[in-house]
């Protein structure tokens, strides 16, 4: 607590000798606490100070004034990422404000040393199934086919891509491999599933992987290959986010 108290009271009476050193330390005193020590106790609980005199004081009733200081910026939402954000700002970025088929919460991170410097901190991944309750054939003497659905990446970064299906083949020691399908061609890592043991016997599979580097309008979606000329698919769900985009 920082508070003034008068220096040697008793000389600056009436009738006293004046003496200007009593005087000097006054005015130091109160020199000290208005130059950088006026605090919490100074202020009278009733003064009702104007929050506008705050620093930085923005009059927008949907900002705060955050934990270190900076006031917050309401995140927005729309089709396109602000062209230029402040650092810590947050944008929901979806495809269509009216029906979204994705709604990505992105934070900007100025400190970042990736070119891709809005962060991925929750919301809802594109999403999207092919071939309920059909089988569909997808090998094509060893050749990588992409599965549908697919997704036009809307800008360009890191993305994660997580999808399963059913699988089938016709014939036994078939094996089959799933990835996925950049731009007509395999980006990642492939997992490969273990070969068919029975005809026909049907194995569930699931695929997770970071896709780096996309650009932005590059279409991910599944990818598949099979060693054998008959294989199929259904029930197929897929699930793309992004980690970071620009």
């Amino acid at each position: 607590m920082t508070q003034y108290t008068i220096v040697n009271q008793p000389n600056l009476a009436t009738g006293q000798p004046e003496d200007i050193s009593v005087i000097l330390s006054n005015l130091q005193a109160i020199q000290t606490i208005l130059n950088g020590n006026v605090d919490d106790s100074n202020v009278n609980a009733n003064a009702a100070i104007d929050p506008a005199k705050l620093k930085g004081y923005p009059a927008n009733a949907a900002r705060f004034l955050r934990g270190d200081g900076l006031w917050s910026v309401p995140a927005g939402y729309g089709t396109t990422l602000p062209a230029s954000p402040a650092d810590g700002q947050e944008y929901v970025l979806v495809d269509n404000v009216a029906n979204p088929t994705y709604q990505w919460r992105l934070r900007y991170n100025t400190a970042s040393s990736s070119p891709y410097k809005w962060e991925y901190v929750g919301g809802c991944p594109w999403f999207a199934t092919a071939y309920s309750g059909t089988w569909q054939q997808f090998s094509g003497s060893s050749n990588w086919v992409g599965a549908s659905p697919s997704l036009a990446v809307p800008r360009a970064g890191d993305y994660w891509i997580d999808w399963g299906a059913q699988f089938a083949c016709t014939a036994v020691g078939i094996t089959v491999q799933l990835a996925t399908y950049a731009a007509g061609a395999v980006a990642g890592l492939a997992v490969a599933l273990m070969p068919t043991q029975v005809i026909n016997n049907i194995m569930s599979a699931s695929y997770f992987q970071r896709i780096n580097g996309m650009a932005q309008g590059t279409t991910l979606q599944p990818g598949c290959w099979a060693s054998g000329t008959i294989s199929q698919l259904a029930n197929l769900s897929c699930r793309i986010w992004p980690a970071r985009v620009s």
